[in-house]
C-alpha cells in the first residue's frame, strides 16, 4: 500500500506493524497545512462472509465510537476519521512523535523504585478515564505505551482492541464467530488469565499493568518470570530491592484470580499514593561515594536553602511528575555534594529529558554557590554548606597566589571536566586550586576525576589530561 492515497487523501508512507487482523501505517494528510503524518490501522476481515462482515463491521464501528470517546483526553492518540472501502475498515489517529517504553526498559536493567511508581501513576490516570467509558484497552505493554518527545508524558497506544464492557450478541452463532475476531488480543506474559480465555475485564488492564511495572523493577521479560505451581501467581520478588509496601501493591495487580485483584485504577491510584504520603524507602540507589583531592572520603549530608529546593522540586516534576517532591527528598538524604545531588536525580528521569534536566540543575545550583560566596558573612538563609563544599578561604594581598600551574593547562582540564559534568566544572575547578594551591598537576587531574560520578568517564578524563 506505500504511496497509496486513501480517501484521496491519506497517503502511505511507511508500514509499521502486523497483528490481528490487520496492518498499521503511517501516512500523510495532504489536505492539512504541512501535510501532517498520522497513523493508519488497516483493519481486514479475514473472509468475505456476508454475517462475518456484518459481525466485523458492527465491531468496527463500536470501537471508533470507543476511540472517538477516549481520544479526547490528553494521553490518548485522538481519533481523526473512520471509513470502509471495497468491505475493509480504517482508522485514523493521531501520530505521536516519541518513543515506545520498552526503549526505557532494556534487558538487564532495573528502573528506580520512584520512576516505576511515576509510571505506574501515569497511566492508571489514563486508565481510570478509558474504563470510565466503559472501555478496555486489552494490549497493555511498553510497546504500546508511547514517552512523548513534546513534554516527556506517556501515551497509551493502539486502540485496536478496545471494546464496549456493554456490547452484546443475539446469539451463540455470532459469539462464536465473534469470538474468532477477538480471542488472542493481548500479548503473551502481560494478558491476563480470564482474558486469553475470551473474558477480559477492566481489572485484565491493571493485571497487564502490574506485569509492565515488575518488568521494569526486574529487568526481566515477563515471560522470563517462573510460576508459582501451586497457586498460578509469578515469582519475582526475589530479584528486586524495593519497598514491601509497592511489593504488595503489585502482587494485588497481578494476581491470576481476577477477584483477589484491584477492581479499578483508582484503586491501585489510592494504594500508591499511600506509598508516596510515607514516603519510599530506598528510592534512589546510591551512588559511590565522592573523595576529595586528599583521596579522602567525605559521609557528610548538605543542606540547601528552601528556595533552591523548590526550583529543583520544580524543574524535576517537569521531567517525573507528582513524584518529584519524594525523589528529591531522598536524594538529599543520600547526596554527599551538589553535582552528587545531579546525579542521583537525573536516574529517575527518562533518557531523553536528562541532558535539559542535567543543564538546568547544574546552572541553578551554580548560580546559588555563587550567591553564596559572594556574601562574606555567609548569610543563614542561603543554607549551602557542606564540608565537600568548604566556602573560600579569605587572603590578602600578600598571600601566594593559587596555584603556579600553567593557565593553559588548568583551562584544558576546566573543558574537559566540562564536557563530562556540565556548568559545575568551571566551578569545582576554581574551588580545587583555592583549597589546594601546591597542587601539581597530576594532583590536580586526580583530584578533580575524583568528582565525576561515572568511573569509566574518570579514566577516560585521566587518560586525555595525561596523554
Amino acid at each position: 500500500m506505500l504511496g497509496q492515497e486513501l480517501k484521496g487523501r491519506y497517503k502511505i508512507i511507511q508500514a509499521l506493524r502486523a497483528g490481528g487482523f490487520g496492518q498499521t501505517y503511517i501516512a500523510e494528510d495532504t489536505q492539512r497545512p504541512g501535510t501532517p503524518k498520522c497513523v493508519v490501522k488497516h483493519l481486514m476481515p479475514a473472509t468475505n462472509d456476508t454475517k462475518f462482515l456484518e459481525i466485523a463491521r458492527r465491531l468496527f464501528k463500536t470501537e471508533a465510537q470507543i476511540l472517538e470517546k477516549v481520544g479526547r483526553h490528553d494521553q490518548i492518540p485522538q481519533l481523526l476519521a473512520y471509513f470502509e472501502d471495497n468491505k475493509e475498515f480504517y482508522l485514523v489517529q493521531e501520530f505521536i512523535e516519541g518513543y515506545p517504553l520498552n526503549e526505557e526498559l532494556l534487558p538487564g536493567k532495573k528502573l528506580p523504585e520512584a520512576q516505576v511508581i511515576a509510571i505506574l501513576q501515569d497511566v492508571l490516570r489514563i486508565l481510570e478515564f478509558v474504563h470510565g467509558h466503559g472501555a478496555i484497552h486489552r494490549d497493555i505493554k511498553p510497546n504500546n505505551i508511547m514517552r512523548r518527545k513534546q513534554d516527556g508524558k506517556l501515551v497509551l497506544i493502539d486502540f485496536g482492541a478496545v471494546k464496549e464492557i456493554r456490547t452484546q450478541l443475539a446469539n451463540c452463532g455470532e459469539q462464536s464467530m465473534l469470538s474468532t475476531i477477538t480471542v488472542g488480543i493481548g500479548t503473551g506474559g502481560y494478558i491476563a488469565p480470564e482474558q486469553a480465555l475470551g473474558y477480559p475485564r477492566f481489572s485484565s488492564d491493571i493485571y497487564a499493568l502490574g506485569m509492565t511495572a515488575i518488568q521494569a523493577l526486574t529487568g526481566l521479560s515477563p515471560m522470563k518470570l517462573p510460576e508459582d505451581v501451586d497457586t498460578g501467581n509469578i515469582i519475582w520478588q526475589n530479584r528486586v530491592q524495593i519497598s514491601g509496601e509497592l511489593a504488595a501493591v503489585l502482587d494485588k495487580m497481578i494476581c491470576r484470580n481476577f477477584s483477589q485483584r484491584y477492581h479499578s485504577a483508582a484503586e491501585v491510584l489510592e494504594a500508591l499514593n499511600n506509598i508516596v504520603s510515607f514516603g519510599v524507602p530506598n528510592v534512589v540507589s546510591p551512588s559511590r561515594p565522592l573523595s576529595t583531592p586528599s583521596g579522602q572520603v567525605h559521609n557528610s549530608k548538605f543542606s540547601i536553602s528552601t528556595e533552591l529546593q523548590a526550583k529543583l522540586e520544580e524543574i524535576l516534576g517537569e521531567a517525573i511528575g507528582p513524584m518529584a517532591k519524594v525523589i528529591l527528598k531522598q536524594a538529599l538524604n543520600q547526596a554527599i555534594t551538589p553535582e552528587d545531588l545531579v546525579e542521583r536525580l537525573i536516574i529517575n528521569i527518562p533518557v531523553n529529558r536528562q541532558a535539559e534536566f542535567r543543564t538546568s540543575a547544574q546552572a541553578i545550583i551554580v548560580i546559588a554557590l555563587k550567591a553564596h560566596y559572594a556574601n562574606t558573612a555567609f548569610n543563614t538563609q542561603v543554607n549551602f554548606s557542606t564540608s565537600a563544599v568548604p566556602p573560600p578561604t579569605k587572603t590578602t594581598s600578600s598571600t601566594v597566589p593559587l596555584s603556579q600551574l600553567d593557565p593553559a593547562f588548568i583551562r584544558r582540564c576546566e573543558q574537559e571536566l566540562s564536557n563530562l559534568i556540565g556548568p559545575m566544572a568551571a566551578f569545582i575547578c576554581k574551588r580545587t586550586l583555592t583549597q589546594n594551591p601546591g597542587l601539581s598537576p597530576t594532583q590536580l587531574v586526580e583530584a578533580l576525576a575524583a568528582q565525576i560520578p561515572n568511573q569509566q568517564q574518570a579514566l577516560e578524563f585521566r587518560r586525555i589530561l595525561f596523554s
